[in-house]
């Protein structure tokens, strides 16, 4: 934001006294600020008529969208106003002001009825754009004069400056014109330039920008020499133009040497020279060494002051400029020396396109119709590129839809913008619509057209040509009129082409015969006259149109790529660039060689010469392939005899899983291989190693030999079992007919098992799906009894053969896998085939784990293991979870066990910890608790798992888990050695175990501790605790307790000694019933052991295990157990439990222990023996117990 935003507020303000409203309206701000952004105010007058032009140019630049097209300082607005106020009468009647605001109290009002009648009320001197409503006093609208493709010139100056784009000053004359105007009028060398560049994208309007709007508004002291560049005698055609116009010029000076005359202003009488170079492009394409050329050593002649100049150039070629100026050594400055020729913004080209729509009649004045409307928006929108119109395309829009209606139909009829130039060709020389003369001449219109297009690869638009080689290439040598007619068309009538002259002087534009009958010009010779293209925007679309007429014809595609190829190989001639030997071949057949240009002749001498170099090398190379051929033909040949011969000695010592890969390469040669094992087959083997060799040989041979059949099928059956599938398999062409001997053989219940098993293997495999119902349950029966029967040797090779029918026998597989009366090596071999056969079923494996031994655990855990499922957790925790039913006998309640605790061991092998705990859940019958003791060690259970689930009880709520769940993981844990407990929680673990045998009140979790203890070597921690007195609970929390006796003992001569503390640890047993006996089928049960309900009415204690010898001692001494120790020769430690002792002694003992409890006579449970009846060697006849005390 800089000053110019204050200069458009004014311009808002000044608008608004102008025309009585504001220049943007809208219902929101989001609205306003779109509107002021892209949206071009209505120009004053167009709402009030009487506003002066001058006026209104001055309020519109104020407003206008870019800060560089408004005034530059307020002072610059300043000077219009009041430039505009001296040329206003001083009697005006009305004012601006009060005109503005009767029209906008009085809308309906004509506004220009209250208009003055002052020379600045209303006054309107300068053309406008068709369509805009002039002022009621003026002059029709002034019609343009559309030029077609040809540049405006210094005639159509009264109107092209209305063409332009951009405000304007005072005088009318727009910024871009303005710019030039100034500095190309300055005399004064310090305040302008030597040489200026104005530069655009092509089709711009800067040569029309020059003619039309330039040069005619410069002043009388300035004189402007234009001259259009070419690629080779620019120099001289400027000098020429230079000679025409400054006669006084030396005849025989030089371009450089002329130059310095007029720099040194002797020869022009005070007046300044501007250079004008037109089409610089032209010059730039074809210059290599800038800083050498004429042009540019005549140029530094230039001082700005007496000799100046402008070259137009195309802002793609700006790389190049940049180097010219540099070689001037002249800086170019944006906005000092060089300026830019912008395309049209879309709004402007609309305006631009209507007034060419008026020009040509197809458009009214006013009052555009909708499809009008619609026409003009289309056309522009198509014709719009990155937000702008090319001004040229727009012109040649224009000039091609002048005889067609300008609505939306007929623009889509050819095609839209893109398709115009090509349609407008089309309608002009082919179309039947076509005027009769075109369509007569349209060959050699596109002759000439076709000369004048540049080279390949180029759109600039090519080199002048002159008249006669366009004649030589219409074909009308011998006809100058038709050429006369056929360049009024392309000349006057299309204006796609325009005559040029090589030395400067423009030719007049219409052509007229000669008197002597040939075209007319300057000259009568048409070899004098030079034509080119009108615009280099012709040439995309004439080459477009040119080349979609010969791609009609092989000729025409021929030309084409002869043309292609010509332009790549002689911009870079590598033999890459040459056409393929095929397109040589079309050229040279449809092309005519005489119309042949000079590089397309020399490309085509090249391509001779390269195509003939490497046919003949072919030739060459031909030759010695076909020889090369015939001598591999043989070697490849002895190199497969060769090969056949080393696999037929591979095929004689192979092992038989290797036959089938080596008789498969020997098949594919089987005339040689058929040599070298006929003699194998055909021998009479006497050895071992022979027998072996025919074996193969025979295997290798019937395939084409069926005489061989019936002996490989008794090897089937009866030779080696390691050849059964080899044979198998090099039987099966002829499985058809031996299928029904196989079946017979396999049911035949008196043939040898080892035949009828193998007739099952081979039947496995030539058996079709189809027929699968064939195989009976008797047959799967014995072949699975055979399966895990075999020589486990063999039992792989088995398995693999009987692969196809593994479906089959799943059944009888899981039968033995389960049979308890199956010996462990039958169910081991199941446990191998389902691996084999079932190995993805992860639901049947899970069950099998279920009631695995520990070898069948171990063949089958890895596989579910490795791929294990969700519903597989959920059923082995079923499994586990589940109690036995109340009415299942003992008998079935042991497998039942197993099966609970195989399902606890695999989730604890698959990481689960908590739904393991469930299988120690029991009633009356501790089976499943038992079996999974003893089965966690031998099924893999690490000693982690059972340390994470006692953690997990022992972090655990008293009553959540199973009440025996910590005493059976403490037993399971006493399987492994002290030495396997990790260390890291190995400490921890004897301290736990340790406070458990102290204080834990279950006297399953005492006992079971203090066994784990004294198992893993802590027995002085046992000890420390079992020594200690720990009274007995009467609430009954405690299920344990600890009694402490103090013995007396008598020493020697009678004396009592001091008392020896001993102690005795009791498992006291609430009062409840319970079963007694055995069930009916257990092992080694006795006739008396009925089983019998019992009930308890009263706690009962009893010692949880037997009396140690330093417990006895205290009874009677070291007697017994020294002369045991004698007696059996070994040492007898005071805590190994006593032994030989009669009934008794352990009576006395009692009796003597109950005494020494510090109990009366009268609580002991067994009477004094002195007041029994005695027998015959005075031990009493009966010593009854009485077990209410």
């Amino acid at each position: 934001i800089d000053g110019r935003t204050d200069i458009w507020a004014l311009g808002v303000i000044l608008y608004e006294l102008l025309s009585g409203r504001r220049p943007f309206v809208a219902a929101d701000l989001l609205e306003l600020s779109a509107e002021i952004q892209e949206r071009d105010p209505q120009p004053p007058r167009m709402r009030n008529p009487s506003v002066p032009k001058e006026l209104e140019r001055i309020c519109l630049k104020c407003l206008a969208k870019r800060r560089t097209q408004r005034y530059a300082t307020a002072s610059d607005l300043l000077d219009d106003l009041q430039a505009f106020l001296a040329t206003c009468a001083d009697s005006a009647s009305v004012t601006v002001t009060e005109r503005a605001k009767v029209a906008a109290a009085e809308p309906d009002a004509r506004p220009d009825a209250a208009a003055g009648s002052t020379a600045c009320a209303g006054g309107d001197s300068t053309p406008r754009l068709a369509g805009q409503t002039p002022d009621s006093g003026s002059r029709p609208p002034l019609k343009i004069v559309p030029k077609g493709l040809r540049s405006f010139d210094e005639e159509d100056k009264d109107f092209f400056l209305e063409l332009l784009p951009g405000p304007r000053d005072r005088d009318g004359l727009p910024d871009s014109i303005r710019f030039w105007k100034t500095r190309l009028e300055r005399t004064d060398a310090d305040a302008t330039f030597p040489v200026g560049v104005m530069y655009g994208p092509s089709g711009c309007g800067k040569s029309s920008l020059v003619k039309a709007g330039l040069l005619p508004h410069l002043a009388d002291h300035v004189l402007p020499v234009i001259v259009e560049a070419t690629p080779n005698d620019t120099e001289l055609r400027l000098l020429k133009k230079l000679r025409n116009h400054i006669p006084r010029l030396a005849s025989e000076a030089s371009l450089a040497e002329a130059l310095a005359q007029l720099r040194e202003g002797r020869v022009t009488d005070g007046r300044k020279v501007v250079l004008v170079l037109d089409q610089f492009e032209q010059w730039l394409h074809n210059e290599t060494n800038m800083d050498t050329s004429q042009l540019v050593r005549s140029l530094r002649q230039c001082d700005g002051a007496h000799v100046q100049g402008l070259i137009l150039v195309r802002d793609d070629f700006w790389l190049s400029t940049t180097r010219f100026m540099q070689a001037l050594e002249i800086p170019q400055v944006e906005n000092q020396n060089s300026a830019v020729v912008d395309l049209f913004d879309p709004s402007h080209a609309r305006k631009v396109l209507r007034a060419f729509g008026f020009a040509y009649g197809r458009l009214p004045e006013h009052d555009l119709s909708v499809d009008h409307q619609r026409f003009l928006d289309r056309a522009v929108q198509e014709l719009t590129h990155d937000r702008k119109v090319i001004c040229v395309q727009l012109s040649l829009f224009a000039d091609m839809m002048k005889g067609r209606e300008w609505t939306p139909a007929s623009l889509q009829q050819v095609g839209g913008t893109s398709g115009v130039g090509v349609a407008f060709l089309d309608d002009t020389f082919t179309a039947r619509t076509a005027p009769p003369t075109h369509r007569l001449h349209a060959k050699a219109a596109q002759a000439v057209l076709k000369t004048l297009l540049p080279e390949v690869g180029t759109d600039i638009k090519g080199q002048m040509q002159p008249a006669a080689r366009l004649m030589e290439a219409s074909g009308y040598t011998n006809r100058p009129d038709d050429f006369s007619d056929l360049l009024r068309i392309l000349n006057t009538e299309l204006r796609l082409i325009t005559p040029t002259d090589p030395e400067g002087e423009e030719v007049p534009t219409v052509v007229a015969s000669a008197p002597d009958g040939s075209p007319g010009s300057r000259s009568s010779a048409p070899g004098l006259r030079f034509f080119q293209l009108t615009h280099d925007y012709l040439v995309p679309a004439l080459r477009d149109w040119l080349t979609r007429k010969q791609k009609e014809t092989r000729r025409g595609r021929a030309e084409i790529r002869l043309a292609e190829r010509s332009a790549v190989w002689n911009a870079k001639p590598e033999n890459r660039h040459l056409p393929a030997w095929w397109e040589y071949l079309n050229i040279r057949l449809l092309t005519d060689r005489i119309k042949w240009t000079e590089p397309q002749r020399n490309m085509m001498r090249r391509a001779r010469f390269v195509h003939g170099t490497r046919w003949g090398l072919a030739l060459i190379a031909l030759a010695v392939a076909a020889i090369g051929l015939v001598v591999r033909t043989q070697v490849t040949k002895q190199q497969e005899v060769t090969r056949v011969e080393g696999l037929v000695a591979q095929l004689v010592t192979a092992e038989p899983d290797q036959l089938s890969d080596i008789i498969q390469q020997l098949n594919t040669n089987p005339d040689i291989a058929g040599t070298f094992l006929s003699p194998l087959v055909s021998a009479s083997a006497s050895t071992v190693d022979g027998r072996r060799a025919q074996l193969h040989a025979r295997l290798a041979t019937v395939s084409r030999d069926p005489s061989l059949v019936e002996p490989l099928v008794e090897e089937l059956l009866t030779g080696k079992f390691a050849y059964v599938i080899p044979i198998r398999q090099q039987l099966r062409p002829s499985a058809r007919q031996l299928t029904r001997k196989l079946w017979s053989l396999l049911r035949n219940e008196r043939a040898d098992l080892q035949q009828r098993f193998r007739a099952a293997l081979a039947l496995a495999d030539y058996v079709p799906e189809s027929e699968a119902a064939s195989w009976t349950e008797r047959d799967m029966r014995f072949v699975t009894e055979q399966l895990v029967s075999f020589n486990p040797e063999f039992q792989p090779l088995a398995r693999a053969a009987l692969w196809p029918v593994r479906a089959r026998l799943l059944g009888d597989l899981e039968r033995i896998f389960c049979d308890a009366e199956a010996n462990d090596a039958q169910r081991l071999s199941a446990a191998s085939a389902f691996a084999d056969y079932a190995g993805d079923d992860i639901g049947r494996l899970s069950r099998l784990l279920a009631v695995a031994t520990p070898g069948q655990f171990a063949v089958l855990y890895p596989l579910m293991a490795a791929s294990p499922a969700s519903f597989t957790v959920e059923d082995l925790g079923k499994i586990a979870a589940t109690l036995p039913a109340k009415e299942l006998g003992s008998v079935e309640r042991v497998p039942y066990g197993q099966r609970r605790a195989n399902a606890a061991v695999t989730l604890l092998r698959l990481g689960e910890r908590e739904k393991v705990l469930p299988v120690f859940d029991m009633t009356d019958d501790p089976e499943a608790l038992t079996q999974f003791i003893f089965r966690c060690r031998p099924r893999g259970v690490g000693v982690d798992a059972l340390l994470d689930c006692l953690q997990l009880v022992s972090d655990a709520p008293r009553d959540r888990y199973p009440r025996n769940t910590r005493y059976a993981l403490l037993l399971a844990l006493g399987e492994f050695k002290l030495e396997e407990i990790p260390e890291s929680r190995r400490e921890s673990l004897l301290r736990q175990l340790a406070d458990w045998y102290r204080q834990d009140p279950s006297s399953a979790v005492h006992g079971a501790t203090g066994w784990l203890l004294r198992q893993w070597g802590s027995t002085e921690a046992v000890e420390k605790i079992d020594h200690t007195p720990i009274p007995y609970d009467e609430t009954g929390g405690r299920e344990w307790f600890v009694l402490e006796v103090n013995a007396k003992q008598e020493g020697m001569l009678g004396l009592l000694r001091a008392p020896e503390k001993i102690h005795f640890t009791f498992i006291v047993f609430p009062a409840d019933e319970f079963m007694m006996g055995s069930p009916e089928g257990e092992s080694d049960r006795t006739g008396d052991e009925l089983l019998h309900r019992v009930k308890l009415r009263r706690r009962v204690a009893m010692c949880d295990r037997e009396v140690t010898w330093r417990q006895w001692t205290a009874f009677e001494g070291n007697g017994r157990l020294e002369a045991y120790s004698k007696q059996f020769n070994r040492a007898i430690g005071p805590e190994d439990p006593v032994f030989g002792v009669n009934w008794f002694d352990a009576v006395g003992y009692c009796r003597w222990l109950t005494a020494q409890a510090g109990l009366a006579s009268k609580d002991q449970c067994y009477d004094d023996p002195e007041s029994l009846p005695k027998d015959g060697e005075g031990n009493p006849k009966d010593w009854p117990v009485h077990l209410d005390r």
